[in-house]
């Protein structure tokens, strides 16, 4: 919706539009024909400028919706995900993207990664996608981060999408953030299982070390998104 401000300016433009028109089309009344021809054209003018106001002004009476469509998201997201790949030697497979319909609408954008043979337990050889996820409002992006499938993910079991789970997840760390004067850089997923139930780990991750802390970590149950536990993350944790 525009702001207070937008709307006022707009009235004033279109009732300095209509004055106008009001204004030029009384000289017309009383004019020869040598004057109508030169005063016509800045009525018509005029009439550009109101259909103009009029125009503008109802597009910005209409609700706030996606700003960015399909392609346009993966556009957003793609360099961050291509820089990561050519960091770690990883090769993009495929692109899927979700729009979510939240309180604050947002893209989800999941990009695959090939699978790299003998990974050796290194992190980012086992990473099997990247997620980027970005308002829909502004295209401002909202948190990305590899995602790690020590258990492959399957729907049936993860009743809880991986943006959901972040999204219960993002509020604890921000908190912290916030406590710590910290800033969020990225958001590291990975899937597993404890006592045969699916579970995300959500690894939240900070620009600065505080006091041997470098992420927070949220365990969350992938089939109710009930959270286990959440705490700092550090050398020792």
């Amino acid at each position: 919706m525009p702001g207070f401000e937008d709307t006022i300016f707009y009235l004033y433009c279109l009732s300095v539009s209509f004055k106008s028109i009001q204004y030029n089309y009384l000289l017309v009344k009383n004019m020869g024909a040598k004057s109508k021809k030169i005063v016509i054209p800045v009525i018509l003018f005029s009439v550009i400028i109101v259909a103009l106001c009029l125009v503008l002004g109802l597009a910005n009476m209409q609700p706030n919706g996606p700003i960015s469509t399909e392609e346009r998201a993966v556009e957003i997201a793609l360099p961050i995900v291509q820089t990561y790949a050519q960091e770690n030697n990883r090769t993009i497979t495929t692109t899927k993207t979700t729009l979510r319909e939240s309180a604050r609408p947002y893209w989800l954008v999941e990009i695959g990664l090939k699978d790299v043979e003998n990974p050796n337990g290194i992190y980012h050889l086992r990473t099997t996608s990247y997620e980027v996820t970005m308002w829909a409002d502004t295209g401002e992006i909202y948190h990305h981060g590899s995602i790690w499938a020590e258990l492959p993910y399957n729907e049936e079991k993860f009743k809880i999408p991986i943006d959901i789970a972040i999204e219960i997840a993002y509020p604890f760390a921000q908190k912290y953030a916030q406590e710590n004067n910290l800033t969020i850089t990225t958001t590291n997923s990975w899937t597993g299982e404890e006592y045969s139930r699916p579970a995300w780990m959500i690894d939240i991750q900070f620009d600065n070390i505080n006091q041997g802390f470098y992420s927070y970590c949220i365990f969350i149950w992938g089939d109710t998104g009930e959270i286990r536990w959440h705490r700092e993350q550090g050398w020792y944790s």
